[in-house]
């Protein structure tokens, strides 16, 4: 890309620098100057922590082609050698969304873009969508859990016009978020995995959730196709969402034989899961059925199998592409990851995050695949969920009552009241414990740890229940 094409793409100014100088050829774009390459591009982001201008000198000693500034003082301009461009920019965070839109229209064209939206299992349906796209073509998918403002932008520019095809997550905590990384996107196929009960601080009610994740149909390709779950309660508010001008196709996905693409014949553990997939065409016919392997645990796992598989079909993609690459897909770190300890005790590590909905499906999923052994959980706080944080925390704890469990070992503020529900439905009982601090959990999670014990861990991130765990495993 010419300097010109950046500076009109960020709509800012060029202090510095040959607006005709060409510049990304083989470079990356970086955000951080302690990992930048000579070459690379440098966004100076503002964050909670850190201002990114604070290490622009840094960024241009280390030969940075480009940084893309808010403020720049003279003295530094009249320093900056003529290998170095300055952009400046009214917010370099916006700016890194419309280059990274600019990018993609220039070099990510002729590439199959899918995005995936939704509350729950976005980056395991991103990974099983991947890993079965790589089977027929060159892919390219979003790293780790980059799905947010600046996550997606730098995972776009890992497009190569060699991609055939490109996997891209889609996160957000408010309306217009998933709007705004969607048009920057522009996918061929949205996904949508569920609409469930999150970030409700910030996003607002269930029906504001699913009014933010609907807004990556509005940015479909005409002639895309939106992959949405058929039992989900708001499918047909979804379907309604899409443009009709667009002529975008649905594909369904789900456990019912409406859906277009269903799972049958289930074995949900304690080995890997098998299932026949079932592809439908509009009228209910059945075009092809799938024998499938998951490496994974959990009858959850299966259903985003479905939604990966309906994004591949949409695609065009052979069924026996689709079967390989469901085999071949590995779980990415804290998300119901099975640990091995010795007396045959298994710890499952789904710490990543929580939400009234992932948890339960977590749960259920847990307690069907080891149901011969000692079952004990190890919840901890629901964040952001604002004035219905106390409602939720409360019903979980009726919830976790319907369920055989051993032990109930619970950590954090709000858990307070998970404890306080359970111990009312259950009467005072001894098997469920709040613990006030990390020692204490620690304490009470080893004493939990019997022969044949099964440990399901489930929190949201900032509780860093993945302390716990590295602790009992002496790591």
């Amino acid at each position: 890309m010419t300097l010109s094409e950046i500076e009109q793409a960020a709509q800012g100014l060029l202090v510095v620098g040959n607006p005709q100088m060409e510049v990304g050829q083989g470079a990356k774009v970086s955000i951080d100057s302690r990992t930048l390459q000579q070459g690379d591009i440098f966004f100076a982001l503002k964050g909670q922590k850190t201002d990114g201008h604070v290490h622009l000198e840094d960024s241009i000693k280390k030969g940075a082609s480009l940084c893309v500034v808010s403020q720049i003082s003279e003295d530094i301009i009249r320093r900056t050698p003529p290998s170095t461009a300055i952009l400046k920019v009214k917010e370099p965070q916006r700016s890194l969304g419309d280059v990274a839109k600019f990018y993609r229209e220039k070099y990510g064209a002729g590439t199959a873009r899918v995005g995936i939206a939704g509350s729950c299992g976005k980056t395991t349906v991103k990974e099983m969508i991947a890993s079965i796209l790589k089977q027929a073509a060159e892919t390219v998918a979003s790293p780790g859990n980059f799905n947010n403002e600046i996550g997606c932008p730098l995972s776009i520019f890992g497009l190569k016009p060699s991609h055939v095809y490109g996997v891209f997550e889609i996160g957000a905590s408010g309306r217009g978020e998933v709007g705004r990384l969607a048009n920057i996107l522009a996918p061929h196929a949205a996904v949508i995995t569920n609409i469930r009960l999150e970030h409700t601080e910030t996003f607002g009610t269930l029906q504001d959730i699913a009014e933010g994740e609907a807004e990556i149909l509005q940015a479909l390709e005409s002639g895309g196709t939106a992959v949405l779950p058929r039992e989900d309660p708001f499918f047909d508010f979804l379907a309604g969402k899409i443009p009709a001008e667009k002529r975008v196709k649905i594909m369904s996905f789900g456990f019912s034989s409406q859906a277009h693409v269903s799972a049958q014949d289930i074995s949900a553990g304690p080995g890997p899961v098998k299932f026949v997939l079932v592809h439908r065409d509009n009228y209910g016919k059945t075009k092809a059925e799938i024998p499938c392997t998951l490496p994974v645990l959990g009858r959850f796992n299966v259903m985003n199998a479905c939604a990966a598989a309906g994004a591949a079909l949409a695609l065009g993609v052979r069924s026996e592409k689709i079967a390989i690459g469901l085999k071949n897909f590995s779980l990415t770190p804290m998300r119901f990851e099975i640990l091995r300890l010795k007396d045959d005790i298994v710890l499952v590590n789904d710490a990543y995050n929580s939400n009234p909905g992932s948890v339960r499906t977590s749960l259920e999923a847990f307690v069907e695949a080891f149901s011969n052994r000692r079952i004990v959980v190890v919840l901890g706080d629901m964040l952001e969920l604002g004035e219905i944080s106390r409602q939720e925390h409360e019903s979980l704890g009726k919830f976790l009552t319907g369920f055989p469990l051993t032990q109930i070992i619970l950590f954090g503020p709000q858990s307070k009241f998970i404890y306080e529900a359970a111990q009312k439905t259950l009467g005072n009982s001894k098997s469920v414990i709040h613990c006030e601090d990390k020692e204490s959990l620690l304490k009470s999670v080893r004493q939990a740890l019997q022969p044949a014990t099964a440990m399901l861990f489930k929190a949201s991130r900032g509780i860093h229940l993945e302390e716990t765990i590295q602790k009992v495993m002496g790591i």
